[in-house]
C-alpha cells in the first residue's frame, strides 16, 4: 500500500505555470554503515534544476518516560542525503 501511495504522490507532480518546487515524504528505511533504519525519506526538486534530491532523517522508538508504556519517536543524528532524482518539473528550460 505504501509503495503504491507512494508512486500516485511522484505522479502527480507535474511541470505546470506557477508551479516551482515540490516535495514529498513518506516513511521508510535507510541503510547507513550496514544498519537498517526507520527513516522518514524526502524526495525534492525544483523546475530550475534537472536534478532533485533524496533525504533521510533517522529514528529509532523510545519510551515516553520511566512509567509510561507509550514510545515516542526521536530523531537520530543530522539529515541525511541518499542520492539524487530527476526532478519532476524539469523540463529542460531554466
Amino acid at each position: 500500500f505504501l509503495e503504491e501511495s507512494l508512486q500516485q504522490a511522484q505522479g502527480s507532480i507535474v511541470p505546470g505555470p506557477g508551479i516551482a518546487r515540490y516535495a514529498i515524504a513518506w516513511d521508510g528505511y535507510v541503510t547507513v554503515e550496514g544498519r537498517k533504519w526507520d527513516a522518514i525519506l524526502v524526495e525534492a526538486g525544483d523546475a530550475s534544476a534537472p536534478d532533485g534530491m533524496l533525504l533521510a532523517q533517522r529514528y529509532e522508538a523510545k519510551e515516553a518516560g520511566f512509567f509510561s508504556k507509550k514510545r515516542r519517536n526521536v530523531g537520530v543524528g543530522n539529515p541525511l542525503a541518499v542520492g539524487s532524482t530527476p526532478s519532476r518539473l524539469w523540463t529542460g528550460n531554466p
